[in-house]
């Protein structure tokens, strides 16, 4: 008795779903490395990216988005996301997607930010490309008060910047 056990996807759909997974983590490299230029590519022209309670905004538009994610980013002295697991599913040209994150950031003023979310994605392939239609983040977990210590590590120099003790 022979016995399949899980999906068995047809090599098209493999590419799509690794287009896909490739989308997510340039999205979480453009942010971490607060790139505009690679992170409006990211985006339908019509795209909608939606940050929900208790930290809610929303943007419209890949130009607006992009721009978005610099203004939420100047206040940070360092911030980090993670992408972990995804679960992706693809009818077509469309498909959803949802992502557990985590986010380690700080402020310049040393306010803290550390929390772990959901992506909940709506995605379109146009010109054979996977773009995000919508993006919605849902807070599971937020601490705006926990300080985070540690120095911020200068990228040109890769020595703290503050003053090593000799």
């Amino acid at each position: 008795m022979s016995r399949t056990i899980g999906i068995r996807p047809r090599p098209e759909q493999i590419a799509d779903e690794l287009a896909i997974r490739a989308l997510a983590y340039a999205f979480t490299d453009a942010v971490n490395r607060r790139d505009a230029a690679a992170f409006e590519s990211l985006w339908d022209e019509n795209g909608v990216w939606e940050i929900g309670a208790p930290l809610h905004s929303i943007a419209n538009g890949a130009a607006n988005i992009a721009a978005h994610m610099i203004e939420l980013a100047e206040p940070l002295e360092f911030f980090v996301q993670q992408v972990h697991s995804g679960v992706v599913a693809i009818d077509g040209d469309q498909a959803t997607a949802r992502w557990s994150v985590q986010e380690t950031g700080r402020a310049r003023n040393k306010g803290p930010y550390n929390n772990h979310a959901f992506y909940e994605d709506q995605l379109v392939k146009r010109d054979g490309a996977w773009r995000f239609v919508r993006r919605s983040y849902r807070y599971v977990w937020l601490d705006l008060k926990s300080p985070i210590g540690g120095d911020v590590i200068d990228e040109r120099s890769s020595t703290p910047e503050v003053e090593r003790q000799t």
